[in-house]
């Protein structure tokens, strides 16, 4: 399948049977452009009325922010008339092995969790919400990255409910982090976004603030003197 798009107004000939494919889903098909770099192109049903339709403004903005570990459009492509067809942004091997992780030293992951924490914070400031959060978002390679930010969202662009956009990112990604890395799903992409089984501590939030997860996890080693997620799940599960 060929297809023409515009990059900074020069045209580009894509051929996608030529393309490795990386991943695709209700919004469209994700591949590599090039070794460091995937395009992701959408499916027309953005445009008839199943989901949000693309807005030009946020996308702009989006290319606009510098976030290290959460994955974001960086250059734009348009069709002929102007309407916004693919994004390029970076492509990120992932090497997310459960168990290995779950085997690491738990201080290295609350370091490489406090390094998203900082991209958060940067979307915090630009008052994006972070929506769509799944398992098959998160990726690993000496450290955690999310991954397919086209439904992130800012409140003037595409209208969504007024949050408190730290409490609710903050929120979100501890539900992703806590049910992926204390779990009891043996795979990454095995369960389904509940507190089920989670340990209380995890599940406090007062109405002032939401404590990060890395916060937390970094208390609960302190207290328990383990040394990986491993030993600390052992407090909390009979199966370990």
């Amino acid at each position: 399948m060929i297809r023409m798009l515009y990059l900074n107004n020069k045209r580009i000939t894509l051929d996608l049977s030529k393309m490795t494919m990386v991943g695709s889903g209700k919004e469209g098909t994700v591949y590599r452009y090039s070794e460091d770099k995937c395009i992701k192109i959408f499916d027309h049903q953005r445009y008839d009325g199943n989901l949000l339709p693309i807005n030009n403004d946020k996308f702009k903005l989006f290319t606009t922010i510098d976030t290290k570990h959460i994955i974001l459009p960086e250059k734009l492509l348009y069709n002929e008339v102007g309407e916004i067809q693919a994004y390029i942004m970076n492509y990120i091997r992932s090497h997310f092995n459960l168990s290995e992780i779950r085997d690491k030293n738990i201080l290295e992951l609350i370091n490489e969790l406090r390094v998203l924490r900082s991209d958060i914070e940067i979307l915090n400031q630009y008052n994006i919400l972070i929506n769509d959060l799944k398992p098959p978002h998160l990726l690993y390679n000496n450290g955690f990255y999310l991954i397919d930010s086209s439904l992130y969202t800012k409140y003037e662009y595409d209208h969504v409910l007024d949050y408190d956009v730290t409490k609710r990112n903050t929120y979100l990604v501890n539900e992703l982090f806590i049910n992926v890395l204390l779990g009891l799903k043996a795979s990454p992409h095995d369960f389904s976004l509940t507190f089920k089984d989670i340990p209380y501590i995890y599940r406090y939030y007062n109405q002032n603030s939401i404590p990060f997860f890395a916060d937390v996890l970094e208390k609960e080693a302190y207290d328990k003197k383990v040394k990986t997620l491993k030993q600390l799940r052992a407090f909390y599960y009979k199966k370990d």
